[in-house]
């Protein structure tokens, strides 16, 4: 009975955007009832590279349109050489369906260092940029101890609460406006962390004020890159930027450079991904 539930979750929250989609759904909900929660992920991995492989075709949005900007920049035009990114872009869709269904499921991560190394006494800055599977990266933490009091989102829930992909561990969130800042600036006073990503529009530009925050709070940054590897396995990259303290104009600088440069290094290795 509690499976059959499945169905009524899942279509009726689903987003507005995938109503056109209804065999999705159908297929999440085939996968959650058939199968146990500790296969969900790889079942929905294997879908997402058949989908992808098999329709190439798309959702268009701004961080795909920047990837394949980047693959016409390295001499290719072949659409069908951004089929890692497609994968990766459909997996997140499909793992944030099964969250909805509030039932831990397993993911295969693999994180270049324990993210509890970095709690330190004082505030954490957990910076990322708009790529797939984000949420599913900071589950991960969540479960490993790493915590966060607040994250920054453009439309948060009505609940006042962000989900992440495989763990029902939830978040509270600040809305992104002309006050989120100072909240923020009050939780890292305090010693607490908050998460956000800091690339905005269609040429996805990097915002410089996180780094001006952390400054003024004595705050550490720790940028926070997920990459979905064709073994399918999640791969988290923490690392810290280049200035921590920025003081000077050339030391946000360099922090964007670092953090761009990571996130083109995303691009280059989705590019190409063979399946």
């Amino acid at each position: 009975m509690k499976k059959i539930c499945y169905f009524k979750k899942i279509f009726k929250d689903f987003d507005s955007k995938y109503k056109r989609n209804k065999w999705i759904k159908l297929c999440i909900c085939g996968i959650a009832i058939t199968l146990p929660p500790t296969k969900w992920y790889r079942a929905a991995y294997q879908m997402s590279v058949w989908v992808a492989i098999v329709k190439k075709h798309f959702t268009s949005c701004n961080m795909l349109a920047r990837v394949l900007q980047y693959n016409s920049q390295q001499g290719n035009n072949k659409v069908n050489q951004a089929i890692g990114f497609i994968v990766a872009d459909r997996l997140n869709t499909y793992l944030s369906l099964f969250t909805r269904l509030k039932v831990p499921y397993p993911i295969s991560f693999h994180c270049n260092q324990n993210p509890t190394d970095q709690v330190i006494n004082r505030g954490v800055v957990l910076v990322s940029v708009h790529l797939p599977l984000v949420k599913a990266a900071v589950g991960h933490l969540l479960q490993k101890g790493f915590n966060i009091d607040a994250a920054i989102a453009g439309n948060p829930t009505k609940g006042g609460k962000m989900a992440f992909w495989g763990t029902t561990l939830t978040v509270n969130t600040i809305l992104a406006d002309s006050y989120s800042l100072v909240k923020a600036k009050t939780i890292l006073s305090n010693n607490g962390c908050i998460a956000l990503m800091v690339d905005y529009g269609e040429e996805l530009i990097i915002s410089p004020n996180v780094f001006h925050l952390a400054a003024k709070t004595n705050a550490q940054v720790l940028f926070l890159i997920p990459y979905l590897n064709a073994q399918g396995i999640v791969e988290i990259y923490l690392s810290t930027p280049p200035y921590n303290i920025c003081t000077k104009t050339e030391h946000i600088e360099a922090n964007i450079a670092d953090l761009k440069n990571k996130r083109e290094v995303v691009f280059k290795k989705y590019l190409t991904q063979h399946f």
